[in-house]
């Protein structure tokens, strides 16, 4: 037997309608019939929260070009600070992993198609580098961190948007990436822009308890 606690099941009582009691206390082992059961590691995940956080958020990184330039903005999500908006924490407690789900990029201003190209990186710290060799067979210590998303033009078919809609060389403006940030990692976007511009990265997110789902891939 065992003593389930906490908000973890919150989410089950919510779906089948049952009350607290029913997905708080002891369950047992039926060994007298088979039953159909219900997998609830996804359900647990999106039942566990922070605050109003109910597992997906969104992220945003902006660079603003003052002309025909390279700009870089960089953000360890972890520890946002300052530049977390309520609820979400300033520091996100262990115990919890953040996945980068995906990504998406607008141009916010002026109209036009300004940019050169885009990308997403995510940088690890050093101690996560596993081995390295070079084609000599010498070791090799990597300090860079590596594209997860990349975005070659603009559009604006859709006046509604009010932006210009980032978009692949295949035409695709969303990028799925389903990747776990390590703790310590940065996530950085890079953009190079052809005049005067502001390009915001829009970086769809997950906040789960640590130890639900794949790591790396979702």
């Amino acid at each position: 037997m065992a003593l389930i606690t906490g908000d973890q099941l919150k989410q089950i009582q919510k779906i089948l309608g049952l009350p607290i009691a029913q997905v708080s206390g002891i369950t047992d082992i039926d060994m007298g019939n088979v039953s159909l059961t219900m997998g609830i590691s996804d359900i647990v995940r999106r039942g566990a929260s922070i605050g109003t956080i109910d597992g997906w958020f969104l992220g945003v990184l902006q660079n603003v070009h003052s002309g025909a330039d390279g700009e870089r903005s960089e953000i360890d999500p972890y520890n946002p600070g300052a530049d977390a908006v309520a609820p979400f924490p300033s520091s996100v407690p262990e115990g919890w992993d953040i996945w980068l789900l995906g990504a998406s990029l607008i141009q916010i201003t002026p109209s036009g198609t300004l940019l050169t190209a885009a990308q997403i990186l995510l940088n690890p710290q050093p101690f996560s580098q596993g081995w390295g060799r070079d084609d000599s067979g010498a070791p090799v210590a990597a300090t860079n961190g590596f594209t997860v998303a990349r975005f070659t033009s603009v559009v604006n078919d859709v006046t509604d948007l009010g932006a210009e809609a980032g978009i692949t060389d295949q035409g695709l403006p969303h990028q799925p990436i389903r990747m776990r940030v390590p703790r310590g990692s940065t996530i950085s976007f890079s953009s190079e822009s052809s005049a005067a511009a502001t390009f915001r990265a829009l970086l769809v997110c997950g906040l789960f308890p640590s130890a639900l789902g794949q790591d790396v891939v979702a």
